[in-house]
């Protein structure tokens, strides 16, 4: 049977949890806190109904964009990364175009978004813990 990315990560979360697993500038996450705050988003987002659908990700480069990345893929979506330097008629496009019903942002990108995008704005800086999760059953996405 093939692993996943998420198998495999979540593999190596089990053998080193202690161990850097992403370095930005000055900040780092372990892989178990990369794990708990990517499985933070994805039990959230589950909650929003992600699973089987594309999530645009409107995120500066930061730790918290591998998060939202890795959650995105957790919850059992696919994300598709939006530059917050694009113009806002081709983020307005992207949006449109993905018929997502949210897209996971932070405070200070989601002020970039264009007006026009009428859709649920996620701040990744404020997702709720949630400290008494479940595990989490990701089965590959299967998008038409």
């Amino acid at each position: 049977m093939e692993k996943s990315f998420i198998d495999l990560f979540d593999e190596q979360v089990i053998k080193t949890p202690g161990n850097v697993a992403v370095v930005f500038e000055q900040q780092k996450l372990t892989y178990a806190e990369l794990n708990e705050r990517a499985d933070d988003l994805a039990h959230y987002l589950r909650s929003k109904g992600v699973e089987d659908t594309l999530v645009p990700l409107f995120i500066e480069r930061g730790l918290q964009m591998i998060v939202a990345m890795l959650g995105i893929m957790k919850a059992g979506g696919a994300y598709v990364p939006i530059d917050t330097d694009f113009p806002a008629d081709r983020i307005d496009f992207i949006l449109k175009d993905t018929k997502a019903a949210l897209v996971v942002s932070s405070k200070l990108a989601s002020s970039k978004l264009p007006v026009e995008a009428v859709i649920e704005t996620i701040d990744i800086d404020a997702v709720p813990d949630t400290s008494e999760k479940q595990p989490l059953k990701v089965k590959p996405i299967q998008l038409a």
